[in-house]
């Protein structure tokens, strides 16, 4: 009984001083969008899973720049950034997304003393010059291409078509889709509005023989039930959803985990908070994916799937 009273001692002491490893650091964590979109909750998910259990004092900072995307607002939302920043002292600062990295580390910590952590980011890091000095980070990389050979099977001819809400993200996806992937769209439709995406839901119907659809999050008035339903009853060709939470749109979804880039994210800053150079650890990219294949619109367009 002594023995075991001993172990448990011993790992009661082990794991308090695991937990107080990094006890006293602090880390902010800035967020482009807002709390309730799953793509930013799962990195947020990440972060969390890693940091809150090494006793570091986490703190989140969200922009909300995914419905206010001017550039008055964005510029405004990176200084509230940088006083944040100013007012917590962060040992280690985390930024998500591309606004974040752009409105805040390329605005204003440019190769500055303070150590930063990008995830998210689409494609690729030269664009905003990176890498700097006191900078690592993972990318966000598509997979729209994968998404595109595997819906050919199932297509009627190759003109593909994309449906995205307009935003910056979309707007630059649609650029590196051409130049890093070489997709070649034959219709591009960036809609404002569900009442828009519905019309040009309908319209690729025949102008295009398969869609690749991003997101939607971006729409103020976005109702994903009646999606559901619309797409249901309007569909006639295959589609690929880039993102979980509209898989239910689409004969496929194939995703990115968000979870994914926190965790490296997160990871990356135990090792800068550990004595790492931030530029001594190597970029990455994304290498997990997730296919769903729904069944629901399989049957309504006759298709029986093969392998993946």
């Amino acid at each position: 009984m002594r023995n075991i009273l001993s172990l448990i001692i011993l790992l009661s002491t082990l794991v308090s001083v695991h937990a107080a490893e990094f006890s006293g650091k602090k880390v902010l964590h800035i967020n482009s969008y807002h709390q309730g979109y799953a793509w930013s909750d799962g990195i947020e998910d990440g972060v969390k899973k890693i940091l809150l259990s090494k006793g570091v004092e986490l703190k989140f900072h969200r922009m909300n720049t995914k419905h206010n995307a001017s550039p008055e607002f964005l510029k405004a939302a990176g200084l509230k950034a940088k006083a944040d920043i100013d007012a917590f002292q962060p040992d280690v600062v985390i930024v998500a997304d591309d606004n974040a990295t752009q409105y805040v580390l390329m605005t204003h910590y440019r190769n500055a003393s303070l150590p930063f952590v990008f995830c998210g980011v689409n494609w690729e890091a030269a664009g905003y010059g990176l890498p700097y000095s006191n900078t690592t980070g993972i990318l966000e990389v598509g997979l729209e291409k994968g998404a595109i050979k595997y819906l050919g099977k199932y297509a009627q001819g190759q003109r593909v078509g994309l449906l995205a809400s307009n935003t910056i993200t979309n707007r630059r996806n649609h650029q590196y889709h051409t130049e890093k992937l070489g997709i070649h769209y034959h219709q591009t439709h960036l809609v404002d509005n569900f009442s828009a995406w519905k019309a040009a839901f309908l319209a690729l119907q025949n102008d295009a023989d398969l869609i690749i659809m991003p997101e939607y999050a971006s729409m103020a008035d976005w109702n994903q039930q009646e999606a559901e339903a619309f797409v249901l009853k309007h569909t006639r060709i295959p589609a690929a959803a880039m993102q979980e939470e509209i898989a239910h749109l689409a004969l496929i979804g194939v995703t990115k985990s968000p979870t994914e880039q926190g965790i490296w994210a997160a990871r990356a800053v135990l090792k800068i908070l550990a004595g790492t150079a931030p530029n001594d650890i190597a970029m990455a990219k994304n290498k997990i994916n997730h296919v769903r294949r729904n069944q629901v619109l399989a049957q309504h367009l006759g298709i029986q799937f093969g392998e993946l």
